[in-house]
């Protein structure tokens, strides 16, 4: 399935509600969603680097980190096609990435398709861990939930940008 990356309001029931807009990180089988220049980073001796992207930019309000062994093989200036994640503290990271031409474009996602999740409400309480959402859910006060069907990283509370992923 595609990651997406998206902002969590929670609704009257105090339950969480994906809201707009929505981004595509990277497509089936993290497959490349998204296309920038690369740009060196600042401190040339450290290597890394960023790719600047229409798409991430006027979501995230910043360019797309590569970390130093991708930013290695690119030249400054260099079109690529690439897939991203969010790292713990919500930023976009560069997954996968290749050089690509002007012409290049993502295959879009294929919205024919769904998935139904089961949800597991426990005894009233909330959900119970059907998968393994977070490593230490107690640190946070309360019962894990998660869905079969499907991934999530990012703040559960919605501070942030979540990064959410459909397995088929």
């Amino acid at each position: 399935g595609d990651t997406v990356a998206f902002f969590v309001h929670w609704s009257s029931r105090g339950q969480p509600q994906a809201s707009s807009p929505m981004i595509r990180l990277s497509g089936p089988g993290g497959s490349y969603a998204l296309k920038g220049t690369f740009k060196q980073g600042k401190d040339a001796e450290k290597g890394f680097g960023f790719i600047q992207c229409t798409e991430t930019k006027e979501f995230f309000g910043r360019d797309v980190y590569v970390n130093k062994d991708m930013a290695a093989a690119l030249a400054p200036g260099q079109l690529v096609a690439f897939s991203a994640y969010l790292n713990r503290d919500g930023m976009p990271n560069v997954h996968a990435m290749e050089p690509c031409d002007e012409t290049w474009e993502a295959t879009p996602g294929d919205l024919s398709v769904s998935l139904q999740a089961d949800i597991d409400k426990g005894k009233g309480k909330g959900c119970k861990r059907t998968w393994n959402m977070m490593d230490d859910w107690s640190s946070w006060g309360g019962e894990p939930c998660g869905w079969d069907a499907w991934g999530w990283e990012g703040d559960w509370w919605g501070y942030g940008p979540q990064s959410f992923m459909a397995l088929p």
